[in-house]
This record gives structure tokens, sequence and C-alpha cells, in this order.
């Protein structure tokens, strides 16, 4: 172990004495390779590949994915890598539920298929997420993305409260109201907040806050107003997912993010660094900008 870890940095060293590592290349290489090993983790026990096969498929899958992450990475911006990081993600959790809900929650077969199809939307998510960003005909900033996991969020929880009348759900519903209600909050995000406005990571972690925030006051007047004597129940959940999303609402307000500012037909992105390399006559080739379409 002290030998590989030793070994590891000694490469990544290398590696970025031989070339130059964005900020997006960085975010993708730091988090990408945690899913490329989780996917070889659940692949490897689908497979029933024993432990050495387990170690094999994650070490392939974390190493796949830095090499990945790398190559990919040298044509993103912040947003498609944050994207990118996120669609695998939502894709790994989305699969899970959706596996969990269509009833593969038995031992043997049914286990290892779902483990099989949670990796493949860890995998899968991930260029999915890259095109959303990349496609989209307007900006998606970091900050969108932590934004709409807030709505994401408030999403879940307008699942339980579907439930939450139900005295013993059971995986099934939990997993469908979990996963359901989290793409659909995941796509109100999109139209109310990525299409509309540019938000910094600041405000999207502060939206998060507001949610939290907003969602106890919730629960805490629907116990205090003994609406319900169950601690959980449809009346609290109601008034949770409704502080929810007040709380949202109240941030958005008073944090009155820029609007998006997204051209149609793209938009074009100096480099200052080339323009100074340029300017100062230092020897080497310069890009001074990009335009994207």
């Amino acid at each position: 172990y002290l030998v590989v870890a030793g070994g590891s940095y000694v490469a990544a060293a290398e590696i970025s004495r031989e070339m130059t590592v964005t900020d997006p290349m960085q975010e993708l290489a730091t988090w990408m390779p945690i899913n490329g090993g989780a996917a070889g983790l659940l692949l490897g026990r689908a497979l029933d590949a024993g432990d050495q096969g387990t170690a094999a498929t994650v070490f392939a899958g974390s190493l796949g994915a830095t090499a990945m992450a790398l190559w990919r990475g040298r044509t993103m911006n912040a947003g498609e890598a944050t994207a990118t990081i996120v669609g695998s993600d939502v894709g790994g959790l989305a699969a899970y539920g959706i596996a969990t809900f269509a009833g593969l929650t038995h031992p043997g077969t049914d286990a290892r298929s779902r483990l099989a199809v949670t990796a493949g939307g860890l995998i899968v998510g991930a260029p999915l997420g890259h095109a959303y960003a990349a496609l989209a005909n307007y900006h998606v900033t970091r900050g969108d993305l932590i934004a709409m996991t807030a709505t994401a969020g408030v999403g879940m929880l307008a699942g339980l409260t579907a439930i939450a009348n139900d005295a013993h759900p059971g995986e099934r519903a939990y997993a469908g109201a979990l996963t359901f209600g989290g793409l659909a909050g995941l796509a109100a995000g999109d139209v109310l907040f990525a299409r509309r406005y540019d938000h910094s990571d600041g405000e999207g972690t502060l939206m998060i806050g507001g949610g939290i925030a907003g969602g106890l006051m919730g629960a805490g007047v629907a116990l205090l107003s003994g609406g319900s004597r169950a601690r959980w129940s449809t009346t609290t959940a109601a008034f949770t997912t409704v502080g929810a999303a007040a709380g949202l609402a109240w941030s958005q307000y008073y944090l009155k993010p820029k609007a998006d500012g997204a051209l149609q037909l793209g938009r074009l992105e100096l480099n200052p660094a080339g323009m100074l390399g340029m300017a100062t006559g230092a020897p080497g080739a310069y890009t001074l900008g990009t335009i994207r379409f």
C-alpha cells in the first residue's frame, strides 16, 4: 500500500509536468476516478468475480476514469466538467432507484442485476451530463448545478409526501418516491434556474442552505401546530416540502443572481495568459481565445 500510494503521487506529478492541467481536468480527475472505481466494484460484484477479480475491476475503472478525465477535460469548461460529474452521480442513483422500484431486490440474480444496472448508470450518466451542459443553448454554470441539487431535494420530499400516508411503504415505494421525485425536481431546477440565471458557486450553495432552513421551519410549524401526532405524516411531509420550496424561492429572490448571458449562436472566451504571452514576445504557441457554438 505504501509503495502504490507513493508511486501514485510520483505518477501524478509527472503527468502534471508533462501537460497543462486545467481546472476542469483537475476536477474531473479528482472525482471521476471515484465513480469509475465504484462502477468497477459494482460490476465485479455483479459478475461474482471474487476478491481479486473485483479488485481488478475497481483498478481498471478508476484508472480508465482518470485517463478519460484528463483527455476529455482539455476541451471542457467548468460547468461542463461539473455537469459530467453530476450526470454520473445522478445516473447511478437513478439507475439504482429504478432497478429497486422494478423489483430487483431479491438475493441472487436480481441483486446482481441491480448492481450491474447501477454501474451502467454511473458510466452512461457522465457523457449525458456533459452533453446537457455542452449542447444547451444557455449557460450551465457550476452554481446552476448546485441549485438544481436543491430542487432535486425538494422533489424527493414531494415524493415522500405522496407515500407518507402509507403505514408501511416498503423498499420499492421509497425507491420510486425518491427517484422520480428527485428527477422531477432536477427538471424543475433546469427550467426555473439554469435556463434563466447564471448562479455562482456561492449562490448555489446558499440556495441549498435556504432550502434546508425552509424545510426545517416547515416541519417545525407542522409539529408545533399539532396537526399530526406522528413525527412523520402527510401533514408534516407537506409542510416540510412547502417550507423547503419557499426557502429556495426566498433565497432566489434575495440573492438576485445575474440573468443567463448565453448567446444563442455561441460565445467567445478570451485567454488572458495567451494574450499576455503574445504581448511580451515569450516563445511558444498561445491560445488567444475560443469560440464555442
